[in-house]
């Protein structure tokens, strides 16, 4: 409860350096004038005084319960668990209050009722943690896909596409390695005669038909401006051929692409192409 109140004030001028002190004390002694009331909370005492100590605490949670919630509202489930476990207590404190006080079980009744209210605040602990770490693993996944694609095609980037180079390279099985490099003709004439805009349509066009030509798990990166690089895993000199000469005929004639991108012009690529037996000869 506190640290909800700092929190809220903690551009006001009370909570200054200077007024630590005083705050630490009033909290000090708000701890030690509940402690003092939970003392007299027995059930060896005189009825009388249990129903005033009930009351006075149930107050207390009361206004606890209250001011948080206008405070922070219901804005995610661990409050919502601070809210519950005001809520218990306040029923607690009720259940000793109305209830027969000289009964030896009323006592256990209102610790059952608690333990209950405590074990599923836990859980609802764990629940909020849980959600913490699915928010953070989720940030951490995104920033990290951020980090390896480009922005404009969300292809691999440079980077990433010689790091899997490397790793391959330096991997333990020996199976064929493929590396085609692509490279869009006159792109700057393009670029400069249509604008930046219809390049980028173009680059656009050519980044889904590379991705279209390959396997799921092959890399496909954009390594320049208008350069972009592939690398199949387990594909031979010949198998990789047919998919550079298959992927340069696929972006001359579109066919059923270029009704979905409208091109400014005809466009063509150059491809390279270099394969490997054996990775670690790279």
């Amino acid at each position: 409860m506190t640290a909800v109140l700092v929190f809220k004030f903690r551009s006001h001028r009370l909570l200054a350096s200077h007024n630590h002190i005083i705050i630490t004390f009033a909290c000090v002694s708000l701890t030690l004038a509940i402690v003092l009331i939970v003392g007299f909370s027995s059930i060896h005492l005189y009825e009388p005084t249990m129903r005033l100590a009930s009351n006075i605490m149930a107050y207390i949670w009361t206004f606890f319960f209250s001011t948080t919630m206008a405070l922070t509202r219901f804005r995610n489930i661990f409050r919502t668990g601070v809210y519950f476990y005001y809520f218990v207590y306040i029923l607690t404190f009720s259940f000793l209050t109305t209830a027969d006080v000289a009964s030896e079980n009323t006592g256990y009744k209102a610790r059952l009722f608690e333990t209950l209210g405590t074990l599923i605040f836990i859980i609802i602990i764990f629940l909020n943690a849980f959600n913490l770490y699915q928010l953070s693993n989720n940030k951490y996944e995104n920033a990290y896909q951020n980090s390896i694609r480009d922005y404009l095609m969300q292809l691999y980037n440079r980077r990433y596409f010689y790091l899997v180079l490397i790793k391959n390279a330096t991997g333990l099985c020996a199976k064929p390695l493929s590396k085609l490099l692509c490279d869009i003709d006159h792109f700057k004439r393009i670029n400069d005669k249509y604008g930046h805009f219809q390049g980028d349509l173009v680059i656009q066009y050519v980044a889904g038909v590379l991705q279209d030509q390959v396997r799921r798990d092959d890399i496909v990166a954009r390594t320049g401006g208008e350069e972009f690089a592939l690398l199949l895993s387990d594909v031979g000199q010949q198998q990789a051929q047919l998919i550079a000469e298959r992927t340069r005929q696929t972006i001359i004639n579109p066919g059923d692409v270029s009704s979905r991108v409208k091109l400014p012009e005809s466009v063509t690529i150059s491809i390279g192409l270099a394969t490997t037996e054996d990775p670690k000869t790279l």
